[in-house]
């Protein structure tokens, strides 16, 4: 019965004396290190064995990896979406070899869906809400109280609510604004999941979407220059005694 113990337990030593965890997620067409770990005793070489694609092509490498303390790394450069599994093999007693993953996607980021989908959430119920705040806001009388800051000279309270008036008004900039948050988003679940189909499209519209922002800019700023122009032209006409309608 010893023996039979005594048996076990060298065996799973064996096991984990050269491991790996998971190592993480990479992005394509960028160099990253394939590692692996002499746990325990002393390793003398660790060689990356094998090399299975994404595709399911395996390529045998044996080929020593590079010793950094107890570390063994190996420099790859991936170029395929999807998960590759590599194996490994060293000492420090009998030849010992471990299976291990990693991902490869656009961004090099790991998934994380739950959180992606709160803020899309939350983008969406703000682009929501503010669809049905514009509908109840009066504008006019909103016009009104800012006269009346420009009237008491209170121009602090002015140009925040000029600036405030300007923004809400411009449906344009608006939808723009909120948009962008959810393209964005939805691009990052698509590189993340590597959706081929998706992924150049949803690049194409960042690329349109950041130029829009000249577009929203100026059109904000012509705006804002027809309502100063109006307050002015306005006020004027309060001065010499004329009534607005």
């Amino acid at each position: 019965m010893r023996r039979e113990l005594l048996f076990v337990f060298m065996l799973v030593i064996l096991l984990t004396t050269v491991s790996a965890d998971f190592l993480g997620t990479f992005q394509v067409d960028r160099e990253m290190q394939i590692t692996n770990y002499c746990n325990y005793g002393i390793c003398t070489y660790i060689n990356l064995t094998s090399l299975e694609y994404p595709n399911g092509t395996i390529e045998y490498l044996n080929i020593a990896m590079t010793k950094n303390g107890q570390a063994y790394n190996y420099s790859f450069t991936p170029t395929e979406l999807g998960t590759y599994t590599f194996v490994t093999c060293g000492d420090p007693n009998v030849d010992i070899c471990d299976k291990d993953t990693f991902n490869v996607n656009f961004n090099g980021e790991d998934n994380s869906i739950p959180t992606m989908i709160i803020l899309l959430i939350f983008f969406v119920s703000l682009f929501m809400g503010y669809f049905y705040l514009n509908s109840k806001i009066n504008y006019d009388k909103w016009y009104d109280a800012i006269l009346i800051k420009y009237e008491n000279k209170n121009y602090v309270k002015l140009i925040l609510s000029s600036i405030g008036y300007n923004l809400i008004k411009n449906k344009l900039a608006v939808y723009y604004f909120l948009g962008f948050p959810v393209v964005l988003i939805l691009t990052d679940i698509i590189m993340s999941y590597s959706i081929n189909i998706f992924s150049s499209l949803f690049q194409y519209v960042i690329f349109v979407y950041s130029l829009g922002i000249l577009v929203i800019a100026f059109s904000f700023f012509g705006q804002f220059q027809e309502f100063i122009m109006r307050m002015l032209k306005d006020f004027n006409s309060m001065s010499w005694g004329m009534e607005r309608d």
